[in-house]
């Protein structure tokens, strides 16, 4: 039995009035101890509550949700923030993918014919139109340089010998005079050594069609006389030349090697003429994607200021083929114009948003899909604290519609409220569980709860 305040006092007063023998005193002195102990500490109605039930729990404060974050620690664990801003997510699909250089933009230079090459640029040079890449000391093109110098030591003596006999068939015509010419036989030779003329001429005309095609030096270029004699005769090495401007991007083989016909020794791109690649979903093309959509390439997921520089704009082409496996169609955006950001490169991956149908004017409050984490049966999101820029607050998400970028939130924040992007999974273990830990960051960046 319980026994309270009122009972205790009644109980000593009416053991003090009373006369009893020594037995029964030693007893009652004992019992009296006992009581006097309630009768001179009071007790706590709640301990006496908790102690009468035993199965009733303590009711503890409910733990704040905030958790500080000084500059150092942000830094330490790499946390950074995104506003909230209102965005037409449901009239956009994003669609991953990489840049990749147009055909237009690769210049491979392999060798023309087997030979030893001299290499004049390394990866990575920057060329310009014209300039030497290599050169090559090839045989097949010093035998060429020997069959043009002998087709052209015959047309020489062809021409000596139709001028000869063109001469002796004039001096058969005047003494012939009048009448009927007898230089018949010296008119044939003079056909005949026209001929040879010709043929030879032919010859040499066809040899240096040949050595154009196998130096990409022009006819004209070749036939050019300097010093008395042709450019050809003058070319020791076949010279390999940039076509286009451009970044070397490989370099196969080094000065001195011995390479074969067709081998590719230097590779050069053009790093702006590019294209978006990406994977769409097949079951999008039923009423979302078509050729000609506006489209808007973002820059990488990652931490830094360069994510937040302007999209790239673009135009889509659905390729023509897709993955049956995957149930994926390729797709690409061809950029408005060339880019200038420094990070957009062949391979880079990005990004792009299609612009669908739809209300593009129908915007609403969304956030970075990655800002928002699950945490048990929770989805939550940090939000920084208007009042305290070094406190987020964990909240439980209240979400819509998202189009692989950015997420709609129904409530919990207003424009250009701030989320945690990186370093949310970090704040998420220190603050898991049923019941929301109170703590603080140490430096070192290690989650201690208390407040010291």
């Amino acid at each position: 039995m319980t026994i309270t305040k009122r009972s205790h006092a009644h109980t000593c007063n009416n053991l003090a009035g009373r006369q009893i023998n020594p037995l029964s005193a030693l007893l009652v002195a004992a019992l009296v101890v006992h009581l006097l102990a309630g009768c001179s500490a009071p007790t706590d109605p709640a301990a006496t509550d908790s102690a009468a039930d035993p199965e009733r729990e303590t009711v503890e404060p409910l733990p704040s949700s905030r958790t500080p974050l000084a500059p150092v620690v942000r830094r330490n664990l790499g946390i950074t923030f995104a506003k909230a801003t209102y965005r037409p997510v449901q009239s956009t699909i994003a669609i991953p993918g990489h840049f990749e250089l147009l055909t237009s933009a690769q210049h491979h230079y392999p060798v023309p014919a087997s030979g030893r090459v001299k290499v004049n640029v390394a990866a990575l040079d920057q060329v310009i139109r014209g300039q030497m890449l290599l050169e090559l000391d090839a045989p097949a093109w010093r035998e060429l340089q020997r069959k043009l110098a002998e087709t052209q030591a015959s047309r020489e003596q062809a021409r000596a010998k139709f001028s000869r006999a063109s001469a002796t068939r004039k001096i058969a015509d005047n003494l012939a005079g009048t009448e009927k010419p007898k230089g018949g036989v010296f008119a044939a030779d003079e056909k005949a050594a026209q001929a040879a003329v010709n043929a030879a001429s032919e010859r040499l005309n066809r040899l240096l069609a040949e050595a154009a095609t196998l130096t990409g030096v022009a006819e004209n270029r070749l036939r050019k006389v300097t010093h008395g004699q042709p450019y050809w005769s003058e070319l020791n090495h076949i010279p390999i030349r940039a076509v286009e401007d451009g970044v070397v991007r490989e370099v196969d083989a080094a000065s001195g090697t011995w390479v074969g016909e067709g081998t590719e020794v230097v590779h050069v791109v053009h790093p702006t003429e590019l294209r978006f690649r990406g994977k769409a979903l097949q079951a999008d093309l039923v009423d979302h994607l078509r050729d000609g959509q506006p489209a808007y390439i973002h820059p990488p997921e990652g931490r830094g200021t360069t994510r937040r520089s302007d999209p790239i704009p673009g135009r889509l082409r659905i390729g023509v083929t897709g993955d049956p496996d995957t149930r994926t169609v390729d797709v690409f955006i061809d950029l408005d114009e060339a880019p200038q950001q420094p990070w957009i490169r062949p391979q880079v991956g990005a990004m792009a948003e299609i612009v669908v149908a739809g209300d593009p004017d129908l915007e609403e409050l969304a956030i970075p899909l990655r800002a928002v984490i699950r945490d048990g049966l929770e989805t939550v999101f940090f939000r920084r604290a208007p009042d305290d820029p070094d406190t987020v607050i964990r909240t439980v998400a209240d979400l819509g519609p998202d189009d692989g970028r950015w997420v709609t939130v129904y409530s919990g924040l207003g424009e250009n409220d701030e989320v945690v992007v990186d370093g949310a999974y970090q704040l998420k273990l220190a603050t898991t569980g049923q019941k929301v830990k109170t703590g603080h960051f140490h430096t070192d960046g290690i989650f201690h709860e208390g407040e010291d």
